[in-house]
């Protein structure tokens, strides 16, 4: 096994002197993060070389991000300033806690953020409280945002998530959400994970996007169980799916050894062989009345997602761990799109660490 990668340095306010003590540092969406001591001091000992994105929150202050290329000698010396948060409300109506409306407006960004899995079922945020809804009529979307990172657990997958969310909008009329957050996840239970969590982590990654894009970096797509038409729309809705497979060999290297790109015109659908579709998935198909004009073969499908980008000059930037580094530059249907929150573990799973 390598030894493990340091990753060290000091963090400070640009509005006080001195340093700052107890801010939260960490490698969004993975296991590995600290809290700075008294010097503001820290150190993040990873266990491979890769991409990662290094997070530092203090509460007051803006959330401080900076991608990393770790390479064989680990980072040292990092000096990290955080400049005072001043947020905004603009025009917006802030919706009181005390009030149903609050709580319906809850039970909305649950279902969008957490999703509607089994796994959503065994998860929980533990300090709802500190969510706050506005509401911005004007152009048809709720906003939520919490001024403390969301206390979530997963007994589905035994973690327990610190998830410090920046963004979060739902589009009512075209019934179309976004967010971002960085997420800090940590084990529930010290001891080895019981059988059955092994279980369904294992089958929360597989197939899932970090997965797909692992496979193309490594050029094992169909070795991993993925089939990737191109698709098209069609004037009455729905998909029009190509009957050739897609070669992926589109991909090409960027400036360092730990990611690439890839763009395409109008969708790829991907077929992940190595699971069917839930009867979950098939209820929230049916409650949005979605329809991918693609027909059954008998029995349940397979799991099937399609992708689009946003913007043709924006490729899709992603890491030899499957991360990709801009998640709001191209949508996400299908199966892909009902996951959500309760369904994800950390970059730094291992597929056979827990076997």
């Amino acid at each position: 096994m390598q030894n493990p990668l340091a990753i060290s340095g000091t963090v400070r306010a640009t509005d006080v002197e001195g340093t700052l003590p107890s801010a939260h540092v960490f490698l969004s969406n993975t296991t590995f993060g600290k809290i700075t001591d008294r010097q503001g001091k820290f150190q993040i000992k990873v266990d491979r070389p890769g991409t990662y994105e290094l997070i530092v929150r203090f509460t007051g202050y803006k959330t401080f991000s900076r991608t990393l290329v770790i390479e064989s000698d680990g980072i040292e010396g990092l000096e990290i300033s955080l400049k005072p948060q001043n947020r905004d409300l603009g025009s917006f109506t802030i919706v009181a806690k005390n009030r149903s409306e609050w709580r319906k407006n809850l039970k909305l960004f649950k279902d969008v953020f957490l999703g509607t899995s089994s796994n959503a079922e065994s998860t929980k945020i533990l300090n709802e409280e500190v969510m706050n809804f506005y509401n911005d009529r004007e152009n048809g979307k709720l906003i939520a945002f919490a001024d403390e990172p969301l206390m979530i657990r997963n007994k589905a997958l035994g973690y327990d998530i610190e998830y410090y969310l920046e963004t979060f909008e739902l589009f009512y009329t075209e019934s179309y959400s976004r967010y971002l957050g960085y997420p800090l996840f940590k084990e529930i239970s010290l001891s080895k994970p019981s059988s059955r969590v092994v279980k369904r982590r294992r089958e929360a990654y597989l197939g899932s996007i970090e997965h797909f894009f692992l496979s193309i970096f490594e050029g094992k797509l169909l070795e991993e169980g993925f089939i990737v038409r191109t698709a098209r729309d069609t004037i009455g809705g729905g998909l029009l799916v190509a009957s050739d497979t897609v070669d992926i060999s589109m991909t090409k290297v960027q400036s360092n050894i730990t990611t690439k790109s890839m763009s395409f015109e109008d969708y790829l659908f991907i077929t992940y062989t190595g699971a069917y579709e839930t009867e979950e998935y098939e209820r929230y198909k049916a409650m949005l009345m979605i329809n991918d004009q693609v027909k059954r073969t008998g029995g349940r499908n397979r799991q099937r997602s399609w992708i689009k980008m946003v913007d043709q000059n924006k490729p899709i930037l992603f890491e030899s761990s499957g991360y990709v580094i801009n998640p709001l530059d191209f949508y996400q249907y299908g199966f892909w799109g009902f996951e959500k929150m309760a369904d994800r573990v950390p970059l730094n799973y291992r597929l056979n660490s827990e076997n």
